[in-house]
């Protein structure tokens, strides 16, 4: 009997650790792409994934969709500030004027908050600080009174090759209308396309570029989402996020995308949007963080062999 028992309980154990090698293997032999698909599936949401290194992506995930901006459009918006600047011959310690008008009530606006009243002045630097470290509405709108509207920004992304976006409004006319959010969109692939070209592209040489660059990597928003795995690891995280309202329950948006740095030298850029989803903002996070997760392992794997 105790024999028989033997037997039965090593073939028990045999079995579970070859269900537990067998999908170890599965897991080690799967694509980037499988295992991103693998762990969104069953997810309460719409999400769109890119992962792009040395301009060409390496995997994407749902990535046909129209996703909105939200609050990354101002990383589009600010290639176009930095563009702008430097083809006249500017610097973003550029001033501008800033009105009372400018300073909207009842929108997230921390310069506001700060700087009550207008009628002074400040750089465009300054600014690009405020939209993009803070994702300030009204230092958004300012800048885009100095570029000449978000049909500039639109206009000079096309000119880049860029399809598969628009960026046609600007937060006080979001604020004003709320079914124009959805018209500020972009698939994944672009957002993560322009965050590999800003940082490695030729083109996007020069201060005004170096600017936006440590704008991005001193942004403080969000910093549960793709940066939550990869800040303890010590990688340098440079990123936009994106944030939407919650509308019936359903949250419009919620995005993040960055250029990775990892301690050795390694990087890439990486995209994730989330629409349509009854998750709450810190479950939406720890969705973005997990895939974030995923993406830095599998590089540190397939690098590594």
């Amino acid at each position: 009997m105790f024999e028989t028992m033997l037997r039965r309980t090593s073939l028990v154990l045999l079995t579970v650790f070859l269900s537990i090698f067998s999908a170890q293997a599965m897991m080690a032999g799967k694509s980037l792409r499988g295992r991103l698909a693998a762990y969104l599936r069953g997810v309460r949401a719409e999400v769109g994934v890119a992962v792009v290194r040395d301009g060409r992506a390496i995997a994407v995930v749902h990535d046909r969709e129209h996703y909105p901006l939200m609050s990354v459009m101002k990383f589009y918006q600010g290639l176009w500030v930095a563009e702008k600047l430097a083809n006249e011959g500017r610097s973003v310690d550029t001033l501008l004027d800033i009105m009372p008008e400018d300073l909207h009530p009842n929108t997230y606006s921390p310069l506001r908050d700060a700087r009550p009243g207008g009628n002074y002045r400040l750089s465009v630097g300054e600014l690009l600080d405020y939209a993009i470290r803070q994702s300030d509405n009204n230092a958004s709108d300012i800048l885009f009174r100095f570029s000449d509207g978000p049909a500039a920004t639109d206009c000079y992304l096309r000119a880049l090759g860029c399809r598969h976006f628009a960026v046609k409004h600007t937060e006080d006319e979001m604020h004003r209308n709320g079914t124009l959010w959805a018209e500020n969109w972009t698939r994944p692939s672009e957002a993560a396309s322009l965050m590999d070209a800003l940082f490695h592209a030729p083109r996007f040489d020069g201060p005004t570029f170096d600017y936006l660059r440590t704008s991005l990597t001193n942004c403080r928003t969000g910093l549960g989402r793709i940066a939550a795995p990869l800040l303890p690891l010590g990688a340098v995280v440079a990123h936009k996020t994106g944030t939407g309202d919650a509308v019936d329950g359903w949250q419009q948006g919620i995005n993040d995308v960055a250029h990775v740095t990892l301690p050795d030298g390694r990087c890439y850029a990486l995209a994730v949007f989330i629409r349509r989803t009854p998750l709450t903002l810190p479950q939406a996070g720890a969705v973005i963080a997990g895939v974030s997760r995923i993406v830095a392992e599998w590089i540190m794997e397939k690098e590594s062999r």
